[in-house]
């Protein structure tokens, strides 16, 4: 369930061209015909005899040492191919990953609601909060009913705390409204007839949009019931397919007539992905990275793997919020956090362990929501990163790096100047193109010079390319062939 950095392995040359096995055997090809001419040529002719006569010796010479030269060189230049193609792979393929790992949502604003703390609550604060005295009922001088009254109140609070943020935004941007609501999603747990559960939803979104209405904020909205799995997933797919619509979640536990009297929690996050949010248009805003599945047993090697995408570093991750999680695994943070050495706030409660399960309640799929609103509003008037952690299920762990410091961007280099001079293939082309030449001559002994040279060049040129081109190809699928082994 976890993603770590690909383990591909940058290729380096284990040979290169030597200039003295080079000189070596066109030398050693020299001397074979100069003694292959000695032997061959009776001695009182060999002074009188021009040099055109040991033409076709000579020739066979260059051809032979040209093939000769290709049989050195090719592989040479086969394994200098293969590691520069290799290598650009390779690190195109590590910068794809890295961008794939460091995609995020900009967390524009948040805003937290509830009966068990005041909204100004830090990390340290939420720690040390006797939290049955400081109990505070919501709307205490408001009509408020239980049911959708109280809903819609939330959520008119909520809305109104972030709406100068909102206006800041182009009014051409459309938001995607998430609602997550505890009433709805236990209704959907129990199974609840279809017809019920559509007039609910079709009840909740008339009474938003008349409440975005009455707030006059311009941006168009599409409210959206699934359930919180399906949002998360939803949300990383809209990082895949680089939407630009912004996301609004709200998760509430709102009092409903069979459940009043109870605690109340409802939080909003406020996201935009960073393909139309830059880090100068919100400097201070946290960024909520991609986040990881994980299970109980792979905890701890698939946070080490999460800090290794260098979604932020690890100096800058002090704290780690959790919550829903079980004993077995709250013991176990401490000795993950050492084990990988982040650097957590022990300097004072809750010494870099924050958990929100006093706060959040029994929360089930909505627990991820919560530590993302409580973790993001954490970083809002300060620099630092956090790890969330939340289970949705007793197999499946949420991991989540949120922080408003610049990602760790490595460069996965090849060397882009480096050139493959294709020595073997020219040598080949040579070996191939003299007796083709020699042959066209032969056939046309009153061809004009010119157009013998024009030819030559033509030769030359198409040849060397149709060799060079196929070798690379050919390299390029033993590459293809060794990548997906």
């Amino acid at each position: 369930m976890s993603w770590a950095i690909p383990e591909i392995n940058r290729l380096k040359e284990r040979s290169r061209y030597r200039g003295w096995i080079i000189s070596l055997i066109i030398l050693m090809c020299v001397v074979v015909g100069i003694a292959y001419i000695v032997i061959s040529t009776p001695i009182e002719r060999l002074y009188t005899q021009s040099i055109s006569e040991y033409t076709s010796i000579i020739i066979g010479v260059v051809v032979g040492m040209f093939f000769i030269l290709s049989a050195y060189a090719l592989p040479i230049e086969h394994e200098k191919i293969k590691v520069s193609l290799w290598n650009r792979w390779r690190a195109s393929d590590l910068h794809a990953w890295q961008n794939w790992s460091h995609q995020h949502y900009v967390l524009v604003d948040s805003a937290i609601l509830s009966t068990r703390l005041p909204l100004s609550k830090s990390a340290e604060e939420i720690f040390s909060t006797d939290i049955e005295s400081d109990r505070l009922p919501l709307f205490a001088e408001e009509f408020a009913p239980p049911g959708l009254t109280r809903l819609n109140l939330m959520c008119k609070k909520l809305i109104t705390d972030i709406k100068p943020t909102l206006e800041t935004l182009d009014v051409k941007t459309k938001i995607i409204v998430y609602l997550q609501l505890d009433e709805f999603i236990q209704k959907q747990s129990r199974n609840i007839a279809e017809t019920t559960e559509t007039l609910l939803e079709n009840r909740i979104k008339k009474q938003f949009n008349a409440l975005w209405l009455q707030l006059s904020i311009k941006h168009n909205i599409e409210v959206c019931f699934i359930t919180s799995e399906q949002a998360i997933d939803d949300l990383q797919q809209r990082l895949e397919e680089e939407h630009e619509e912004g996301i609004l979640i709200i998760t509430a536990k709102y009092q409903t007539p069979v459940t009043q009297g109870a605690d109340e929690l409802a939080t909003i996050v406020f996201l935009l992905p960073s393909l139309i949010m830059s880090r100068s248009a919100a400097p201070d805003s946290p960024n909520a990275y991609r986040i990881m599945y994980s299970s109980k047993d792979s905890l701890s090697h698939d946070i080490e793997h999460l800090l290794q995408a260098g979604q932020q570093p690890l100096a800058s991750i002090d704290t780690i919020w959790f919550a829903n999680v079980d004993e077995e695994i709250e013991t176990q943070l401490n000795v993950i956090a050492s084990q990988l050495n982040i650097p957590l706030n022990r300097q004072q409660a809750p010494f870099g362990l924050v958990k929100l399960d006093k706060i959040i309640g029994p929360s089930g799929y909505l627990t991820f929501w919560y530590v993302l609103a409580f973790s993001g509003n954490s970083l809002k008037k300060r620099k630092g990163a956090c790890l969330s952690i939340s289970t949705i299920n007793d197999d499946k762990i949420v991991l989540q790096i949120v922080g408003n410091q610049d990602e760790i961007v490595k460069n996965f280099t090849y060397d882009s100047e480096h050139i493959v001079f294709p020595f073997g293939s020219v040598s080949l082309s040579f070996a191939l193109i003299l007796p083709l030449i020699i042959s066209v001559f032969l056939l046309f002994p009153k061809l004009n010079y010119g157009v013998l040279f024009l030819l030559t060049v033509l030769a030359v040129f198409l040849i060397s390319l149709f060799v060079i081109f196929s070798h690379r190809l050919l390299c390029s699928a033993k590459i293809i062939q060794d990548y997906y082994k």
